[in-house]
């Protein structure tokens, strides 16, 4: 079996982690089934709206597209009647709801179909750009009864490349647009980033110099603070080679600080074999092709890599099932990209096989630190069955990690039978470590690493989290996923396993609706509750004052702890109150605690929750219970 080297210098900053886990499209729902907490909990950097007038639940063809925001181009772009932006306005506040910043494409979807609409060439260019300008005003500076999202991101037009489905003129009528469109909007917006055009391919070189040397003819200089393009293939190097063709176009043309932004990939092997390429996406192979291409970025000089496509109802989607809304194996990759980049600064890695890609990266402080190793290879196969000869024997190796005296690591995997769950765990002393792995094709692998551990005064499970009392932010939870998505600390997944499992046992059938929150998630939650009491006509204040009485204020949330968990009652097999019941009866037997009792409002300053168990450990469990007291007096 091969032996494939890996390994991290610490001691060796190379920059930032980029943010490379960006997406095309915002959360949905399906039949009340949505995927908001999913984007805030991979921390999506931003989500592009291009193509979303495809999706129903967006607002269909009303949405974000100019000839759905401006339908007569021949009214008054300066008349706030002359534009519809309602079904845009909450499709663009609902991604931002969720922590992921919009990157807005002005201009239309891709039409395939025989007849075009958005993709004719506007009459009047002018008209045009004050158009777009007007979009601005409305959702960045209040226009037209309108918002300040801080929207930061301006792409003219997708893919003016793409004869006919995109654009249907020339491509000098194009470059003109896009000169007209860009001086206007910098002018109007000089703190904004203006740019596109959102290239097919930078290997369409005559287009695309062709493009480059209008916009910079006679010694003029449009502006253009990013250049995208796409890129589709089967191939994690081609995104990085690309990126390097692109650097080199904009260097040769004047534009050394433009950022490269490729905001529409996937895997691609043949064009022709659509069903191939749909059913790999979404899969096993498709997880290790994301995971392999955002590393392969990450190395490159690309500035941002977005992900296409998260919008519901599209074979491109291998973010989350089609029905159920829930993540699929690709979404793991990303989410694990998300806790490199919070950590910030990535270091010098080396791997022996370019099959096999690595990133690390540490916090500033150098309290907190992660490697992600890869593995890909384009097999036929989808799912690992029939790939056996290919697993290989990793060696991991990191130095000079930390000056403590003590690191604790956390491995984690996204693999054909875990997504991203955590399979081990160790602690060790010593700046330097080595670790030999057993390397299946397609797998993902995640380790989380912390130093200084001290030893708490207070037991793990005992920690109080409250309105007097903040959880530390960069507190180390090990995180275990359970059936249905949910994550908790991986420390009660036994006892809590065994509740559920137990309750079924005697015909009382129930599911974790709520576990681990990070911060964001609870910011989320809290957001939601007081938007819908300012719905039912209550002021800002009294809205977040009754919303707080329900949900924890973010930072004080026991979610955030991963010890409490929401049990529900699986629907049509069991009711609340007969869960409800015998989790009161019976959930002190396996550690957890009713954490915020009927008769203890005054003293948890949360309402009833019958719902909500929080873990203490057996014996606590049973004195609390007995007692009749809540967590605050049993700490006192």
């Amino acid at each position: 079996m091969e032996n494939i080297r890996v390994q991290a210098d610490f001691a060796r900053i190379t920059g930032k982690i980029k943010p490379l886990h960006s997406v095309n499209n915002g959360p949905a729902s399906s039949r009340g089934m949505a995927n908001d907490q999913y984007f805030t909990d991979a921390g999506f950097p931003f989500a592009r709206n291009h193509d979303a007038a495809f999706c129903a639940q967006y607002g269909g063809s009303h949405t974000v597209d100019i000839i759905a925001i401006f339908p007569d181009f021949d009214a008054d772009e300066n008349d706030p009647a002359s534009y519809d932006f309602h079904l845009t306005d909450e499709y663009c506040a609902r991604i931002q709801a969720t922590g992921t910043k919009v990157f807005y494409r002005l201009g239309n979807k891709i039409e395939h179909e025989s007849k075009k609409y958005g993709a004719l060439v506007p009459k009047d260019y002018g008209k045009w750009a004050r158009i777009c300008e007007h979009i601005i005003r409305h959702l960045n500076e209040g226009w037209a009864d309108g918002h300040h999202m801080g929207i930061e991101y301006w792409e003219i037009w997708n893919e003016p490349d793409l004869k006919d489905k995109c654009w249907t003129g020339t491509p000098e009528q194009f470059y003109e647009l896009y000169a007209v469109a860009a001086t206007h909007l910098k002018k109007c917006f000089p703190h904004l980033h203006i740019g596109g055009p959102a290239v097919t391919s930078v290997n369409n070189r005559p287009w695309v110099e062709g493009f480059l040397g209008y916009i910079t003819a006679d010694g003029k200089k449009v502006p253009m603070d990013f250049f995208s393009f796409h890129r589709y293939s089967c191939k994690p190097k081609e995104f990085g080679d690309h990126s390097r063709i692109a650097r080199e176009l904009l260097d040769k043309y004047g534009y050394p600080d433009a950022e490269l932004i490729l905001n529409e990939w996937n895997y691609v092997d043949d064009w022709s074999k659509s069903e191939k390429y749909y059913t790999t996406i979404p899969s096993l192979k498709g997880s290790a092709f994301v995971a392999s291409s955002v590393i392969e970025t990450q190395h490159s000089p690309l500035d941002h890599f977005m992900y296409y496509d998260a919008r519901r109802g599209t074979q491109w989607n291998g973010l989350f099932h089609y029905i159920h809304n829930r993540p699929e194996k690709p979404y793991w990759a990303l989410y694990a990209w998300n806790i490199l980049y919070k950590l910030g600064e990535a270091v010098a890695v080396e791997s022996s096989d370019p099959d096999v890609r690595i990133a690390a990266a540490k916090n500033e402080d150098g309290s907190r630190a992660a490697v992600l190793v890869s593995y890909f290879k384009d097999h036929d196969s989808i799912d690992g069955s029939g790939t056996e000869s290919e697993t290989v024997d990793l060696t991991l190796h990191w130095s000079n990690l930390f000056s403590a005296s003590q690191i604790r690591a956390t491995y984690r995997v996204l693999d054909a039978a875990h997504d991203l769950e955590t399979v081990s765990g160790e602690s060790f002393d010593g700046s330097d470590a080595m670790h030999v792995f057993r390397l299946p094709l397609y797998t993902t692998l995640l380790v989380e690493i912390e130093a200084d551990v001290p030893e708490e005064d207070i037991p793990w499970n005992l920690t109080l989290v409250n309105r007097d009392n903040y959880l530390d932010q960069n507190r180390f939870i090990p995180l275990t996923r359970m059936p249905g998505a949910e994550c908790v600390d991986s420390r009660i997944v036994p006892e809590l396993k065994q509740m559920i499992a137990d309750a079924a046992a005697e015909g009382f059938h129930m599911y974790i609706s709520w576990g681990y929150r990070s911060i964001k998630t609870q910011r989320v939650v809290m957001n939601s509750r007081i938007q819908r009491y300012k719905a039912e006509g209550k002021s800002e204040e009294d809205a977040r004052r009754e919303a707080e009485i329900w949900v924890a204020i973010p930072g004080t949330s026991e979610h955030e702890l991963g010890l409490a968990v929401d049990m529900m009652p699986i629907e049509g097999k069991s009711t609340e109150a007969e869960v409800f019941a015998w989790l009161a009866e019976n959930a002190y037997r396996y550690g957890f605690i009713l954490r915020y009792p009927k008769d203890k409002t005054e003293i948890t300053k949360i309402g009833f929750e019958p719902w909500h168990y929080r873990y203490v450990g057996k014996d606590h469990a049973a004195r609390i219970h007995e007692a009749g007291i809540c967590l605050e007096e049993y700490l006192k």
